[in-house]
């Protein structure tokens, strides 16, 4: 395992995954928040070594949050959980330089750790 990173995680209110099976503590320090407006606030007043993003609730608004995200700092290491479902929404975050994890409901825990090894 690589060092371990911090991280902020922007949560979906709308989520098809399942966060209790997720293993968080593989971060160094991870904030959890749901309110976009509140995580855009503090991905750009702190470092964090990545932004990981649950864009199942609502792929657009998600796609374009992030690529904000990205046009803000662009050297930011970004991370989006895509439904498998929502696989053809998500050409322009690939095209935006955001990593992107196309999953079934069960592979989400499996993401988190490949995130955390990365």
């Amino acid at each position: 395992m690589s060092k371990k990173k911090t991280a902020i995680f922007v949560e979906s209110k709308n989520t098809i995954f399942d966060y209790t099976s997720a293993d968080f503590s593989l971060f160094d320090s991870i904030e959890r928040i749901s309110d976009e407006q509140k995580a855009l606030k503090l991905i750009y007043a702190n470092s964090y070594d990545v932004v990981i993003s649950d864009v199942s609730g609502d792929v657009i608004e998600g796609t374009t949050f992030m690529l904000q995200i990205k046009k803000m700092k662009p050297e930011q290491e970004i991370y989006t959980l895509v439904a498998m479902k929502d696989e053809e929404n998500i050409g322009g975050l690939i095209d935006g330089g955001v990593h992107s994890f196309v999953l079934e409901v069960e592979q989400f825990a499996q993401a988190i750790e490949t995130i955390a090894d990365l």
